[in-house]
């Protein structure tokens, strides 16, 4: 008897493909595994409703509307595949050393574009989204607990078939990094002290998009969408043992943020905030246990010398020209 298939998560991929040209899958493929935890990127389209009158209460039928392309993609944070997703989020980054490597990430002018395949294998289905570009990330860095980035995305177009596109991917080597290997610290001019009794740090990037750019003759998908203004925001939580950092949200002072995730001196993930300010807020009291300081902040440029709102070094032994270094 022949047992009924079932998709199941566990069997279900992702490779992902820088694109040369927007919404175009490359003719020479590079694609590359990417494990994550979960993954709702869809195409859909939808069905407009008429306000035809025919002289009775009977509705007309409906016509085929805008295509979107959009979904969220959460992935574990680590030391090697992350370096692609940065790729995703910043561009390529600026890359040296030989051997053991380290990977800078700012924001720059333009942001890439990656063709992405969900694969259902066991019903041998595959899912093809072209001109996929990160809208949004999420970081949270915590003490205890999986470390993870969520991504939401969002898309040109889609096409569903029987025949797989992004074939033989690469397949690095997850390099997890964990809660107990974190540290914050705080600081101005990027002159940081360590923060002992941080708890949680939440990092918010919106990279701008302007995903309304449907158009006459477009076959109702997305053009292009062009990267706007980058914000940079989130919270910080922590132990309320001394009123340091509640001043300087009072007083509107101008400080700054790192975070660093190490397995070792050569295997690490350092994400700075040069500027930023803390929102004030006077901690809330919930209960008889002890009380929690949690600080919004929001970053910005002004005068620090590396001219971004966030800085990503990533640390390892994958070469630059992996990530779309291109040595000068």
């Amino acid at each position: 008897m022949t047992t009924p298939i079932w998709q199941r998560g566990a069997t279900a991929p992702i490779h992902i493909d820088f694109e040369a040209a927007f919404g175009v899958t490359n003719t020479s493929k590079s694609p590359v595994l990417l494990p994550y935890n979960s993954c709702d990127l869809a195409g859909s389209q939808e069905l407009v409703t008429p306000e035809t009158i025919t002289g009775t209460r009977n509705p007309v039928p409906p016509f085929a509307g805008k295509i979107d392309v959009a979904g969220n993609l959460v992935v574990p944070l680590d030391c090697t595949i992350f370096g692609h997703l940065l790729r995703w989020m910043f561009g390529a980054p600026s890359s040296s050393g030989t051997t053991n490597y380290t990977h800078i990430y700012k924001v720059g002018l333009t942001q890439p574009s990656c063709t992405v395949e969900r694969i259902f294998t066991d019903l041998t289905r595959y899912a093809l989204y072209n001109g996929v570009m990160v809208k949004s990330a999420t970081i949270e860095i915590q003490a205890t607990g999986e470390l993870t980035c969520r991504l939401a995305l969002l898309g040109a177009s889609r096409a569903d078939s029987g025949t797989a596109t992004l074939t033989t991917p690469a397949t690095p080597t997850l390099a997890r990094l964990q809660g107990r290997q974190v540290a914050i610290y705080e600081g101005a001019a990027q002159s940081f002290s360590a923060l002992p009794y941080g708890t949680k740090l939440t990092i918010n990037i919106d990279f701008g998009l302007d995903g309304e750019t449907y158009v006459i003759a477009g076959g109702g998908q997305r053009r292009y969408m062009a990267p706007g203004i980058v914000s940079v925001s989130g919270t910080l939580s922590g132990l309320f043992e001394d009123a340091a950092l509640l001043t300087k949200a009072t007083d509107l002072t101008e400080t700054g943020l790192k975070a660093t995730i190490a397995i070792g001196a050569n295997n690490a993930l350092e994400i700075v905030i040069p500027e930023l300010h803390f929102e004030e807020k006077t901690p809330a009291v919930t209960g008889n246990k002890g009380v929690l300081l949690e600080l919004n902040y929001k970053a910005f440029v002004a005068d620090d010398s590396d001219a971004t709102p966030i800085k990503v070094t990533l640390k390892n032994q994958t070469a630059g020209a992996t990530y779309g270094y291109i040595a000068p």
